[in-house]
């Protein structure tokens, strides 16, 4: 009799779980973004794309680590340059790395481009007001130093880089620092400016990373691999911003220096996308995941391929457009 009473229990219970039938899967545990963003991109030997993409909450707070799933791509456009010759190509996307962060105190060294042809092509410094816009969002004891190349001027112990104010958490001065950088009427050492740049940063420890913003051709590439190589054995990261047509620009270098050293690189049209491509880079600074693209068929030079990407982070539905250079 006493065997029966204990069993009455463990009977019922089996029964319920057996009405309920399978679980629905539950979202993984995390905080709730409320947005996405697509920070720039590098483009892989093989021609696939690699997305680096953020989630951020209502208050633009970047999440440091969250599960990406449910990925897909819509309205993807291919055009080759300035003919505007569109096609619908096909876009297959996965999972290339869940959001993570680098930890550690953040460093960021900007690096502005000072050469002469900023007078045309950013006549109006938007490139200082992104600038301070990206120190802004600096909090804690993230701190940034500010830099220029112009072939003039060097800060020594430096012969391309000119320092103009070095590692501080003190907005207010970071951001007089932008407007002193923020002239033109120099040549264009980006490798050489790039490489000493990587020689500053890496004196601090933490989540290092160079900001390097660029509107034309370097005056030389001999410095390229080096640049690249100092930033690999430092563990530096290397966000590289075009500005302008990209006829004008060494694409493919800026790209193989995100690609290799775990950066990315963004295009800006205009002067008025920089806000955006300094957004985008602060945000891949914080936290990041990767969307890898694969087109058929492959894309070659100097097209363009635009859509929107749509995923889950933490379970909730997010999308953001895209645009990438080949």
């Amino acid at each position: 009799m006493k065997n029966s009473v204990l069993l009455a229990p463990l009977t019922l219970a089996l029964a319920l779980v057996a009405c309920t039938g399978p679980q629905a899967p539950q979202p993984p545990a995390g905080p709730t973004p409320a947005k996405a963003s697509v920070n720039g991109y590098v483009v892989n030997a093989d021609q696939s794309v690699n997305l680096n993409v953020s989630a951020l909450d209502s208050q633009d707070t970047v999440l440091t680590s969250g599960t990406i799933s449910d990925i897909t791509v819509t309205d993807a456009a291919l055009a080759q340059g300035q003919l505007g010759l569109q096609a619908a190509p096909a876009v297959t996307a996965s999972k290339c790395g869940d959001i993570t962060s680098v930890s550690g105190d953040f460093r960021a060294g900007i690096l502005l481009d000072a050469s002469g042809s900023m007078a045309d092509n950013d006549p109006e410094k938007k490139r200082a007001e992104a600038a301070k816009l990206f120190i802004e969002r600096l909090s804690g004891t993230a701190a940034a130093a500010v830099t220029s190349f112009s072939g003039y001027d060097a800060t020594s112990p430096y012969t391309e880089l000119t320092v103009h104010q070095d590692f501080t958490t003190d907005k207010g001065a970071l951001k007089a620092a932008v407007d002193e950088a923020a002239v033109a009427g120099g040549g264009t050492p980006l490798w050489e400016a790039t490489q000493e740049l990587v020689q500053f940063v890496s004196t601090k420890t933490g989540n290092r990373v160079g900001v390097v913003l660029t509107d034309g051709a370097a005056n030389g590439t001999d410095n390229l691999a080096p640049a690249i190589a100092a930033a690999k054995a430092a563990g530096m990261r290397l966000f590289m911003i075009g500005l302008g047509s990209p006829d004008d620009l060494d694409t493919a270098d800026m790209q193989q220096a995100a690609q290799q050293t775990g950066g990315t690189y963004a295009l800006a049209n205009d002067a008025a996308a920089l806000n955006t491509a300094f957004g985008g880079v602060f945000n891949a600074t914080q936290g990041a995941g990767c969307i890898k693209l694969v087109v058929q068929p492959a894309p070659i030079a100097g097209q363009i391929l635009s859509g929107k990407v749509n995923f889950k982070v933490n379970g909730a539905a997010l999308s953001a457009p895209f645009s990438v250079q080949y």
